[in-house]
């Protein structure tokens, strides 16, 4: 049956026939009340009717419903007329266990239903704006940033340690360590402070910069943070004092990748039980820059023993993501999108709830222009430019759903109804 166009008029023609099948004659052929098994004479005209077992049921409004039997079990037949309908009743109807997911969701429709097929569960919960406006944030195109073409440009951030993290084995108290990474080599060097204070910070980090002009052999460039109070006052006057350029930045990636290393590795040493706290700082700050790169495929040790026109091109290179590689569905001019809201730096924050559908634009806009620069395309959706990764292709809107949400909305507002 599932191979077969199923249409509300040939669902009817069934159903008068379960109908008539209730006589006295045909109860006697067939054991099952209610039940009318066909063969091969019954309906020509339809033959996904043949050689099954059919029964009806009532619906809403006292409608009859036909189901048949597939795999011992009775399920409802869905016309192609009423499949939206069907599956719109299925998303909004109070009592559904439906997931409202492809995979999951279609799981529980086959067994439940006939004539819904798993790429019309997928076409009709595409054009549901409500599902749209919660879709996950696409994972980010790497995009490159900068170009890097010496060592001397520096990262840096604060980890904040916990003592009920270790105080099985140091008795310490909550603790920071200051992270600064050399960008081109990732060459990461770590200072533990007791508190944040910008003069503490200053302090350890006037040590840092000097063990990095000895390590990279070269002058100090610049370094970037974000703006958190720690890195100002009395750190900016030390970067001025030092001609080190100052920089506030939303994020600074490598930093971010060398302190997921870093505190992986503490603490992996820490369960291995491997030594005094001091020790597994030291222990763990040596695996760091031991660690090979993917991008300039070499270690932080190895990039500072090398020479920047060597490695510079690789980091530049690899660290941006084409259009081809990314693997997003293609986006043309003339199509409807919506566009994230510009936050996917408020994500990177505990503040932000991803399930409260924010991110995306609530309007649909259609793709005015496309245009290729560098590696990968541009987008022009209502007068901005936009990457692949900050839009959400949108095939359809079910405007009789949102009929449906808008509605119900409506008459929980007037109630003033009382979530209990």
């Amino acid at each position: 049956m599932r191979q077969h166009k199923i249409s509300r008029a040939d669902v009817a023609r069934v159903i008068a026939g379960v109908v008539a099948s209730a006589d006295e004659k045909e109860e006697e052929k067939n054991p099952e009340p209610g039940v009318w098994v066909t063969d091969d004479n019954d309906l020509p005209k339809v033959p996904w009717a043949q050689k099954q077992a059919f029964r009806t049921t009532r619906g809403a409004h006292n409608k009859l419903i036909l189901e048949a039997r597939e795999g011992g079990a009775f399920k409802r037949v869905v016309p192609v007329e009423e499949r939206d309908a069907f599956l719109r009743d299925t998303i909004t109807r109070e009592d559904s266990d439906v997931p409202l997911s492809r995979d999951s969701g279609f799981h529980i429709l086959q067994g439940r239903c006939i004539g819904v097929s798993r790429r019309d569960w997928a076409a009709f919960i595409k054009k549901q704006a409500v599902l749209q406006q919660t879709q996950n944030i696409p994972v980010e195109r790497r995009k490159g940033g900068i170009k890097i073409e010496a060592r001397g440009h520096l990262e840096m951030d604060l980890i904040e340690g916990k003592k009920k993290d270790v105080v099985v084995t140091f008795l310490t108290d909550d603790w920071y360590w200051l992270s600064v990474c050399d960008v081109l080599t990732g060459l990461l060097i770590v200072k533990r402070l007791n508190n944040k204070e910008a003069g503490t910070t200053a302090q350890a980090l006037a040590d840092v910069l000097t063990e990095f002009r000895q390590a990279l052999g070269a002058p100090l460039l610049s370094v970037s943070s974000d703006q958190g109070s720690e890195f100002k006052g009395a750190v900016t006057r030390l970067l001025k004092r030092r001609n080190v350029t100052q920089k506030f930045v939303d994020r600074a990636s490598r930093i971010e990748q060398q302190n997921a290393i870093f505190q992986r590795n503490f603490y992996r040493l820490y369960k291995l039980r491997r030594g005094t706290f001091h020790s597994l700082e030291t222990q763990a700050l040596r695996l760091v820059n031991n660690t090979r790169n993917k991008y300039i495929r070499m270690t932080p040790n190895e990039a500072v023993a090398a020479p920047d026109a060597d490695i510079a091109p690789r980091y530049n290179t690899a660290r941006e993501q084409s259009e081809e590689d990314y693997h997003a569905v293609t986006i043309n001019q003339g199509d409807r999108v919506r566009h994230l809201r510009n936050i996917r730096k408020r994500i990177r924050g505990i503040g932000y709830k991803a399930y409260r559908g924010d991110h995306w634009s609530k309007e649909v806009r259609h793709v005015v222009e496309k245009k290729r620069i560098g590696a990968a395309f541009k987008y022009l959706v209502s007068g901005k430019w936009y990457d692949r990764d900050a839009l959400l292709l949108v095939p359809a809107v079910d405007a009789a759903t949102d009929a449906v949400v808008t509605r119900r909305k409506s008459d929980q507002d007037k109630k003033h109804s009382v979530w209990l």
